[in-house]
């Protein structure tokens, strides 16, 4: 009887450290994901926040033929990996604390969706905190202010402290947690239900 217990206690333990390495690798795959997409589509989002910052009266082709799409997509690169390690750890982590909880108050979440849809809205708020000061930074390069990271760095220290970092900060949660609900909440269902 023992030896059986035994083998399920190391059962459960091997599985609990594959999910932890199965979490850092959707967390690095996402990383890689998220490079990948906004290098590709970083020159659009660069003359998109060049014409949102200068008014509907600029010439769209004047804002194509500004050069350096590619400024600030250093600070997409560097925010990729720990935006995503984070979300993936949180979601992972509440995913399973919620159905844990549930199964033990009689199905208190009597719909795994809802599951999906709380964890994923909770993990975006704090990978948002993370993101947040990275899209501030990248903005302000975007938009040709300054030269390079460190300069617009110090710059938004210097005129606005830690505050600057996460100017728009509850305009990205507005964007980015409905989409992850969403987003989260088709996925796993459609991931349960096919495969």
């Amino acid at each position: 009887m023992e030896k059986k217990e035994d083998t399920t206690t190391s059962l459960k333990y091997s599985l609990s450290k594959y999910a932890e390495s199965l979490t850092i690798a959707c967390g690095g795959v996402g990383g890689i994901a998220a490079i990948i997409t906004d290098l590709s589509f970083y020159p659009v989002d660069t003359i998109k926040t060049r014409i949102q910052a200068s008014g509907w009266k600029t010439r769209i082709i004047d804002k194509i033929r500004t050069p350096s799409h590619y400024s600030g997509a250093s600070c997409v690169v560097a925010a990729a990996f720990p935006v995503n390690l984070a979300f993936f750890a949180i979601y992972e982590f509440l995913n399973s604390t919620i159905s844990k909880y549930a199964k033990k108050h009689n199905g208190w979440v009597q719909n795994r969706t809802y599951t999906y849809m709380i964890a994923a809205g909770i993990a975006d708020v704090v990978a948002m905190s993370i993101k947040n000061p990275f899209e501030v930074i990248k903005q302000n390069r975007q938009f040709a202010e300054f030269s390079n990271t460190r300069k617009a760095i110090a710059t938004v220290w210097n005129k606005r402290g830690f505050k600057g970092f996460y100017a728009g900060y509850s305009a990205l949660l507005w964007r980015e947690i409905p989409c992850s609900v969403i987003e989260m909440g088709i996925y796993e269902c459609l991931l349960r239900k096919y495969v």
